[in-house]
């Protein structure tokens, strides 16, 4: 019946997702927000959403350490800033200054010009400490940050820093008596997030679904060490840093152990937030490579205007003002052997605490740069700690995908020389290819984008010398993926063939959690192995698997054979699954004789 000024509509049902899904990436990373009002508001709609979800302790306008789900880069954009990182932060310093300052008559207003508002401060005439003047300054000005050099010789500087992780300037305008014959300014100028450029090269590359962890905002791109080693405390979690003051120092710390099986909320932080997200089939930590960098970027030398003459020496050098637009040409930061090895224990142990909590997810990592033209590292010994790193355990694990070497390209624009760690570009195209095709095919024989080709790829690097990493090279149609493999030597070596198995034990996990409740006897065995059997026979007819006939390509058991008595009196089912994966070939090399027509299969390699 039709009612006048009142009209039904029938809401479309939402589609459900398929929950056998491999494609989405979970992203563990730092992140700078979108500022604005629009970013503000963006960001407090899915703190609400997260609010309801269970996370209201937690949810808030700065999505720290909660699980932000995304399904395009415009999404992310509008919450996060993907370029937004800071090149450095804005650091004035004053002349040496003695320990008893003397303000006259005349001198005693005090300009500093933040983000170009100027703040004024009224001062008074008389004999001042530096201490006195710090305390003083920092409770007038605000957004900056006041302190004293260490002492030297009876004398120290004031430093400004400006506040914030938020590119900005900072000029101090003459002040005499405070240190400041002529004004002086510095600014941070914003360039691309490591975890920002991971997430455009994701979806680029197809990836359609994304969940973010944001840990906080990254480091500035020249930042010190002691900023890289917080950084790594607070991504890894628990007690880890504690005391640590370099990247050396961490080296002999212990990671710690994520939470066990079924804990609540409220340990959850950075990778065990994969407790609540079962349906994660790739985990990537983006910043690590630059995190463990041990040689700093470094940009060209440019011409800058003529400067007085300093009258003194600071205690450490500061890196050039700004980049001067050069970021192309800047350097990216890379390791020595130390920084390879501690980047090598925490991917090995991402991996171990991945499969701790579940068995489907991979863990994909990109190698950090080696600069061999500083002589830090050669690539053999860079390419030899997969094989020995970790402490001298090795870097093989199942469920571990190592990409190499890191990618010149477009998302990577606003990065040194334009390049990037290639794990997000590596997690897009898995998930593409798994959207369109199946767990189970292979990345490897992908081609890239137009806009995209190695950077800096050292010359033995191959699919041939390099069988635990997932290598990016040249084919005959340009950048191509050459291999897809993790980093386990034995049977689980091609990483379609480990995607193809998570994918079954997700199904069987999802078959098991319908039958919590279920009298665990033959019609159940019956069940689960019928529910198993169907599964299989997709995969058969799918092409995943080998063989002409099932019994050739799979078995699926679920009974007395595969359990004992005390297993089912213990309410315990257990089922075993054999299967056949199909082997996919990553490189075939074929010859053609053209003088005699014929051709010649020279090479094939699986």
């Amino acid at each position: 019946m039709d009612v006048p000024g009142i009209s039904f509509l029938d809401a479309p049902v939402a589609a459900a997702a398929d929950p056998n899904r491999m494609d989405i990436a979970m992203f563990v990373g730092f992140l700078p927000l979108r500022a604005g009002d629009e970013g503000l508001r963006a960001r407090n709609v899915v703190a609400a959403r997260l609010a309801r979800q269970g996370w209201a302790a937690r949810a808030n306008d700065t999505l720290t350490d909660v699980p932000v789900r995304v399904t395009s880069i415009e999404e992310v954009e509008q919450l996060f800033d993907t370029g937004g990182r800071m090149d450095r932060h804005a650091i004035v310093r004053s002349r040496p200054l003695p320990d008893s300052v003397e303000l006259p008559e005349g001198g005693l207003l005090f300009v500093v010009n933040l983000d170009g508002s100027d703040q004024r401060v009224e001062l008074t005439a008389g004999s001042f400490t530096r201490v006195q003047l710090r305390d003083l300054l920092n409770a007038a000005l605000g957004g900056i940050a006041v302190t004293i050099d260490p002492v030297l010789n009876g004398t120290a500087a004031l430093v400004f820093r400006r506040l914030g992780a938020t590119p900005g300037s900072l000029t101090v305008y003459t002040h005499t008596a405070l240190g400041f014959p002529v004004a002086a300014t510095a600014a941070s100028q914003a360039v691309g997030a490591p975890m920002g450029v991971a997430l455009r090269s994701f979806f680029t590359s197809g990836g359609r679904e994304a969940v973010i962890v944001r840990m906080g905002d990254p480091v500035p791109l020249f930042a010190r060490e002691r900023g890289r080693v917080n950084a790594l405390a607070t991504l890894v979690g628990g007690e880890y840093g504690a005391g640590a003051a370099s990247l050396a120092d961490l080296l002999g710390t212990v990671l710690p152990q994520l939470p066990a099986e079924f804990p609540t909320r409220d340990p959850w932080h950075g990778l065990a937030h994969l407790h609540g997200l079962q349906d994660i089939a790739l985990v990537l930590l983006p910043d690590l490579p630059d995190l463990v960098a041990t040689v700093p970027a470094l940009v060209p030398e440019t011409e800058t205007s003529p400067r007085p003459r300093e009258t003194f020496a600071p205690c450490a050098p500061e890196p050039p003002a700004t980049i001067n637009g050069a970021i192309r040409q800047a350097r990216p930061a890379s390791v020595n052997a130390g920084g390879l090895e501690l980047w090598s224990r925490i991917v090995v142990w991402a991996a171990e605490q991945v499969e701790r909590i579940t068995p489907e997810a991979m863990v994909v990592t990109a190698l950090p740069l080696v600069d061999e033209d500083a002589e830090v590292l050669t690539a053999h010994e860079a390419l030899g700690v997969v094989t020995s790193g970790n402490g001298g355990q090795g870097m093989a694990h199942r469920q571990l995908q190592i990409a190499a070497p890191w990618i010149a390209s477009n998302e990577a624009r606003d990065m040194p020389a334009g390049a990037s760690p290639a794990d997000g570009l590596l997690a897009g195209h898995i998930a593409a290819s798994t959207l369109a095709s199946g767990a189970w095919r292979t990345v490897a024989g992908r081609t890239l984008a137009p806009s995209q080709r190695p950077y800096a790829a050292p010359t033995m690097l191959g699919f041939d010398t390099s069988p635990q990493l997932s290598v990016i090279g040249y084919g005959v149609r340009g950048p191509t993926i050459l291999s897809d493999r993790t980093t386990d030597p034995g049977s689980f070596n091609q990483a379609n063939i480990r995607r193809l198995t998570g994918l079954i034990l997700r199904a069987a996990r999802h078959r098991g959690e319908t039958a919590v409740f279920e009298a665990n006897g033959n019609r159940f065995w019956r069940d689960v192995a019928m529910s198993i059997t169907t599964l299989m026979r997709q995969l058969h007819s799918a092409g995943a698997l080998r063989g002409l006939t099932e019994p050739e390509a799979f078995d699926v058991q679920c009974g007395p054979q595969t359990m004992s008595q005390a297993d089912i009196d213990a309410g315990r089912a257990i089922a075993e699954v054999t299967f056949a994966p199909s082997h996919s070939l990553e490189f075939i090399e074929i010859s053609l004789l053209a003088a005699s027509g014929s051709i010649e299969q020279r090479r094939a390699g699986a």
